[in-house]
């Protein structure tokens, strides 16, 4: 009889603490924030963790406030790094263990932003001697222009700043 309990209590502890260690996960997470060189949150900078061990890839996004989480990461190393437009990349390595709940926070640098201008410049009527002003009108212009306004009078009309006063 004492063996047949005995018997018994093994097997209900044997059933009863595998569930127990099925309860630990084997993720972690990862938390932080964004910040520049006078303390201020970066909102909408892209983080992406990357496991060096299997390629693993993961981004977000940090919010108003420069926050940013990683709920759920499998276990290794990562290196994670952090871009917003108008700063430097920051990078760093770290090692996450199993439920470890990791923070890692980063300032960024001011970087170069890169802006292109193009002007185009065209001959202007202005001219430089006096306040006159010329400008040709072609051949195309006036054989194009209705038959009411091919009066030499309207045709001054075409150029910019000039009035008639018939």
């Amino acid at each position: 009889m004492k063996v047949a309990a005995g018997i018994l209590t093994f097997l209900g502890c044997l059933l009863a603490f595998p569930f127990c260690g099925w309860g630990q996960g084997t993720d972690a997470s990862l938390t932080g924030t964004v910040t520049d060189s006078s303390h201020a949150a970066i909102a909408g900078a892209r983080l992406t963790a990357r496991n060096t061990s299997t390629n693993f890839v993961q981004e977000v996004a940090t919010d108003a406030a420069g926050s940013y989480s990683f709920l759920s990461l499998p276990i290794g190393t990562y290196t994670l790094t952090v871009e917003q437009e108008g700063f430097k990349k920051a990078t760093v390595d770290l090692t996450l263990e199993t439920a470890e709940k990791a923070r890692q926070n980063f300032e960024l640098q001011i970087g170069q932003t890169q802006q292109t201008v193009t002007v185009n410049d065209s001959a202007s009527n202005l001219s430089t001697q006096d306040a006159s002003l010329g400008t040709v009108i072609n051949n195309n212009t006036v054989a194009d222009t209705p038959l009411y306004l091919r009066n030499w009078d309207d045709l001054l009309r075409l150029v910019p700043g000039v009035q008639s006063n018939r």
